[in-house]
């Protein structure tokens, strides 16, 4: 189970991030790069992330599903202007940055999404 959106202001002041991922849900930190005032800004996202990977010694990088919800196309719907590497080519070096070891990176942005997208959750 995912549940998206929970780098908004009201989910993150209601503890909702550390609750899901406590529950055993991911917890996807989908607006990476977003200016939508309604949203953390990706300072504040880095310091959610790092408390949930430390999440009192418990760690919950293996909950963690990251995303710019970048649009190539949007029908209807107004889109966003973020580039598809944002997360990788922005993001990830402020995590870098904030102690975030390359292995927990690649936990949430390689292990997590395979084993989300795989059959049953095996492990990738």
């Amino acid at each position: 189970m995912v549940v998206p959106r929970l780098d908004r202001r009201d989910a993150v002041a209601k503890g909702w991030p550390m609750l899901v991922a406590a529950r055993g849900a991911r917890v996807a930190i989908d607006h990476i790069g977003s200016a939508n005032p309604a949203d953390f800004n990706d300072a504040e996202r880095v310091a959610l992330i790092v408390a949930l990977i430390d999440a009192d010694h418990a760690g919950h990088a293996d909950r963690i599903l990251l995303s710019a919800s970048a649009t190539g196309v949007a029908f209807g719907v107004p889109g966003n202007d973020l580039p598809y590497r944002q997360v990788l080519t922005h993001f990830v070096l402020q995590l870098r940055a904030a102690g975030v070891s390359q292995a927990q990176i690649e936990q949430m942005l390689i292990t997590n999404a395979a084993q989300l997208l795989s059959i049953g959750g095996e492990q990738a």
